[in-house]
This record gives C-alpha cells, structure tokens and sequence, in this order.
C-alpha cells in the first residue's frame, strides 16, 4: 500500500473499483480499506484519486464458480460506464 500512496504523491493517477484493498494478503477482512485515507480525497498531495464504488453489469452475470464461460451477451458496457470512463478521464488528463 505504501508504494501505491507514494505513486499517487508523486503525480500518479489512480482509479480503483469496488471494495479495493479491504481485505489482506491473507483475504481476511480489514475494518477499514487499506487505502481509505487515500480514497478519501480527490487529490491526493500531487495525484489524481477516482473511486468507483460498483461496476452494474448491463446482463445478469451467472453464478459464481471456479471456471465458467461469459457468453457474448454478457460482454456489454456496463449501465454506469460513464462513471468509469469519467475516472479514467484523471489518468489521461496527467499525461
């Protein structure tokens, strides 16, 4: 997580989806997300931070298991890619 925090310092962009970093290297929960105090802001020191909650899948996904097949009427924008394509916006504006 340090090397994350010290890439965004430096100017880097982050985008990050979901429940990112609350669990450990040993998938146990954390009480709170590693990287909260960076999530917390928009601009972290010189970065961009954008954090996207939840990725809505356009079709409703098959259950879970160890291997499964994603047909292609699966492979769909998702309903909230603009929120996406708004985080990746950060990214590209450093460069």
């Amino acid at each position: 997580m340090s090397a994350i925090r010290e890439y965004v310092r430096g100017g880097g962009g982050l985008v990050v989806g979901g429940a990112a970093a609350t669990m450990d290297e040993w998938r146990r929960t954390r009480p709170t997300s590693a990287l909260a105090d960076v999530l917390a802001q928009k601009n972290f020191r010189e970065g961009r931070v954008a954090s996207i909650r939840k990725i809505e899948p356009a079709t409703t996904l098959p259950p879970p298991q160890i291997s499964y097949y994603l047909a292609k009427e699966h492979w769909k924008l998702p309903k909230n890619y603009a929120e996406l394509a708004a985080g990746s916006e950060i990214r590209r504006r450093q460069s």
